[in-house]
């Protein structure tokens, strides 16, 4: 979509008192800048009174609804993230239910609301050409309020405020692994390659006390949010998904998801598992560490979206999730102390039931290493397990452990899907005295 902005009117006050709106969601970001009056604003089940001059900042996604009071007066300003430098606008990251930022009557308020008014003049002189200068204008009015919340954070966490602790306690985080992930893949973006993320055990667990005083990997609620609210604007952008790719993403739904009460999930899993269509080709992502759940898949979630993919016309099916089916172990080693999916057996054999019924390819991580196989070979399986876990980790093998050469590579897999369905793979890598990218192995997936 493009930058709109909208007065806030005595006449759309109204409008809204006639027709008070249901709790609703955005599949963009928005700014409601209040220079009059006051009103409540629902997000999640959360009620917050505000009153002007204030800067409400809803985040994508979020379910909420904002009732004015009759002297309301002000803007609103959508946009898609796409349009923005996606790692610059952590006030967007969703750490809390909602975003309030009290401009007061100094300089920094006189701007935004100047700022604000500007963009809607150019916007209703010349709506077709200015976008480049509506862009430029609102990073600015971004980077105002991203200057008053880091005071506000500063103020709040003097005075004890705990919930800013915990906030600036994430911030660290986020400038730490997430800003520092999103800084690495920027290049890619801008280079034409769009990013799908996959959660895995190192964004959802912590270590954790188990029973018998041993130190355990679990995951946490805080985590998963953590999760959707940084990295929730890739998932699914499928505006820049069809800039960058020349595609079509279809069959994209937020709400896709497992259910709270199905496969033992107790969470939102929003953003975490999910799907899409590209053409005939259906991509399925799966969190195999829900809170509560660790090391599993959502299996009935999972039949129920390949089902209904195939009956849309899908023809091709890939899997991705952070832990593997069937941990790799070098012919005549022990089993690494990382495991899969092997927990919970009889869980993992359905999974791979449903795999190979779908011809599909499960591609995952978690190991330090690169190693395809066919599982169920044996057995006339055709499914394919592709382990990339080598792309920039330490190696999950150590110098002599292991006698192939490919299980100390930095590696990563080009897949092509031909036309008539067939998948030629092709994996590429370097060695660890960072030496030349060469081809390690290909192999192909018949139609």
């Amino acid at each position: 979509m493009a930058i709109v902005i909208r007065v806030l009117s005595k006449e759309l006050v109204d409008d809204i008192a006639l027709s008070p709106p249901p709790p609703h969601r955005h599949p963009f970001q928005e700014v409601v800048l209040l220079t009059a009056g006051g009103g409540t604003h629902q997000i999640d089940g959360d009620r917050v009174t505000v009153a002007a001059p204030v800067a409400v900042l809803i985040a994508k996604g979020k379910q909420h609804v904002f009732m004015p009071l009759p002297d309301a007066r002000g803007w609103i300003i959508n946009f898609d993230e796409d349009r923005l430098p996606p790692y610059e606008n952590w006030i967007f990251s969703q750490f809390f239910a909602t975003v309030h930022v009290s401009l007061g009557s100094g300089s920094e308020c006189s701007a935004v609301l100047k700022m604000a008014t500007l963009m809607h003049e150019i916007q209703s002189a010349s709506p077709a050409c200015v976008e480049p200068v509506l862009t430029h204008l609102l990073l600015a009015m971004l980077a105002l309020l991203q200057a008053e919340m880091r005071s506000l954070v500063l103020a709040e966490t003097s005075a004890g405020q705990t919930d800013f602790d915990t906030f600036v306690e994430f911030l660290t985080v986020l400038d730490r692994q997430y800003a520092f992930w999103r800084g690495m893949v920027t290049g890619l973006l801008a280079g034409g390659t769009y990013v799908l993320p996959v959660p895995g055990n190192h964004e959802v667990q912590v270590p954790t006390a188990g029973p018998d005083g041993r130190t355990i990997k679990l995951a946490v609620e805080t985590h998963e949010g953590a999760w959707r609210r940084n990295m929730g604007d890739l998932i699914l952008n499928t505006a820049l998904w069809k800039r960058l790719t020349g595609s079509e993403a279809t069959a994209w739904r937020v709400e896709n998801r497992p259910l709270t009460g199905s496969d033992g999930i107790s969470t939102n899993q929003e953003q975490l598992s999910y799907s899409f269509d590209v053409g005939p080709i259906h991509l399925a992502v799966i969190n195999t560490d829900p809170v509560g759940r660790d090391g599993s898949v959502p299996l009935a979630w999972l039949q129920a979206d390949l089902a209904a993919a195939k009956v849309r016309g899908c023809r091709r099916f890939f899997v991705f999730g952070h832990k593997m089916p069937f941990t790799y172990v070098p012919q005549g080693k022990k089993v690494p102390k990382e495991g899969g999916l092997e927990g919970r057996r009889d869980e993992r054999d359905a999974f791979w039931d449903l795999v190979e019924a779908y011809s599909a390819t499960y591609f995952c991580g978690h190991q330090h290493v690169y190693h395809a196989s066919q599982p169920r070979l044996a057995e006339g399986g055709k499914a394919w397990q592709v382990i990339v876990g080598s792309g920039g980790s330490p190696f999950g093998f150590k110098p002599g452990q292991t006698g192939s050469p490919l299980d100390r590579m930095y590696a990563w897999a080009s897949v092509s899907v031909r036309e008539d369905g067939g998948v030629s793979v092709q994996v590429l890598g370097f060695d660890e005295r960072l030496g030349p990218t060469r081809i390690l192995e290909s192999f192909e997936i018949p139609k």
